[in-house]
C-alpha cells in the first residue's frame, strides 16, 4: 500500500519556483520578485522580503532571436532579385 498523497499543483511545478537562500522566501518565477534591468543587457532578480540577489543572468528576449533564417533570409532575398525564385 502506498500512503503518499498525490502530488499537488505546487509540488508538481517545483521547477518553476525560485528560492531565496538568505530568508527562505519562495514563489513562482513570475511571482512577487523584484526584477531589475541592469546595464549590459543583464537581468537581476532580488528577493522582495530581504533584498538578496537571487539571480543575475543575461536577458533573453524572444524578439531578439532572429531564428535560423534570420541571417540567411536577406541573402536569399538578394539572390531572388537575380534568379526570380520565391523566398518564403
Amino acid at each position: 500500500m502506498n500512503n503518499e498523497s498525490p502530488p499537488t499543483a505546487a509540488r508538481t511545478n517545483r521547477k518553476a519556483v525560485l528560492f531565496c537562500l538568505a530568508c527562505g522566501h519562495e514563489a513562482p518565477y513570475d511571482g512577487a520578485w523584484s526584477v531589475n534591468r541592469v546595464a549590459g543587457d543583464w537581468t537581476d532578480i532580488e528577493c522582495p522580503d530581504c533584498g538578496e540577489l537571487v539571480i543575475s543572468q543575461p536577458r533573453f528576449d524572444a524578439g531578439d532571436a532572429a531564428g535560423p533564417l534570420g541571417v540567411v533570409r536577406p541573402l536569399l532575398q538578394f539572390v531572388n532579385t537575380f534568379v526570380r525564385h520565391d523566398v518564403v
